[in-house]
């Protein structure tokens, strides 16, 4: 047996719903059987991709927050009904800087909680749909899986992609895929609006090429404005992958970094002279 605790990616580096994930199970004793699975995947997901268990021999003992070497307990599901972003997605997402992002790498802009902030959903979509070769795009009205009983009244976004031969929706809100087959049944999904890549007229692809998927290096000038609103609600629930992914951004954008300094050095002079003349 060992403890969750012992493995740092799941301490540091796995999130779920904007949390540390480790930190989310702490914080929300009361979870549904259906979050119990989604944590339960990504937590298993992570893991496996990184080599930290067998999945064969060990299983994930959710209750008591060990990997236990038995099968009797949660095991590893390749094509899970339903988990969060996984990291072989995140360190694609992490790696591309796009103009809808305003040069953002996706995943921090992707890890924006809805607690604190409002955001385009279609645009965090959009942005996502730009790692894969092809994918669909969908609004739906269905019944919500986290508010039991209540269903939509205006449609939502998802990113239908491919992952190993089964369609799976992207949900840019909570966070999470779910396995297209298993959404349709469990949640009565009615679909407003579909259209796929593989589908898109000369002006689709004019703007998606030019407005939505072309390369950014405006990172450097996003990342002041984006500091100051971080330090704004660092005391805010919901904040943790922003963080994370803001930290991450230091060893992959180094350049836009070191334009932030030179900005903060400017703005420090020009705040400098504006009060000794005032």
């Amino acid at each position: 047996m060992k403890n969750l605790y012992d493995y740092d990616i799941l301490v540091y580096e796995v999130f779920h719903r904007c949390w540390h994930i480790l930190e989310y199970i702490e914080k929300h004793p009361d979870m549904d059987e259906l979050e119990k699975e989604v944590i339960s995947n990504t937590i298993m997901d992570a893991l496996v991709y990184k080599g930290l268990i067998n999945k064969d021999e060990e299983t994930l003992d959710l209750d008591h927050l060990c990997i236990r070497k038995s099968k009797d307990y949660f095991k590893y599901q390749e094509s899970p009904n339903a988990t969060g972003i996984p990291l072989w997605l995140k360190e694609k997402l992490r790696a591309k800087k796009v103009k809808i992002t305003s040069g953002m790498p996706i995943t921090l802009f992707l890890a924006k909680s809805p607690r604190i902030t409002h955001f385009c959903l279609y645009d965090v979509c959009h942005a996502v749909s730009t790692v894969f070769e092809d994918f669909t795009n969908i609004s739906a009205i269905y019944d919500s899986p986290t508010r039991k009983g209540v269903r939509l009244t205006e449609d939502r976004p998802f990113l239908e992609v491919d992952i190993n031969g089964e369609s799976y929706l992207i949900d840019v809100l909570l966070k999470r895929m779910y396995k297209k087959s298993f959404f349709v049944k469990n949640f009565n999904m009615e679909i407003t609006f579909t259209k796929s890549k593989k589908n898109f007229d000369e002006k689709d692809k004019k703007y998606f090429n030019e407005e939505i998927a072309k390369e950014s290096e405006y990172f450097g000038n996003t990342l002041f404005a984006l500091r100051n609103f971080l330090g704004i609600i660092k005391d805010c629930e919901g904040t943790a992958e922003m963080y994370y992914e803001l930290e991450q951004s230091k060893k992959n954008e180094p350049e836009a970094w070191k334009e932030l300094a030179y900005e903060e050095e400017c703005y420090k002079v020009w705040e400098r002279r504006y009060f000794k003349q005032n």
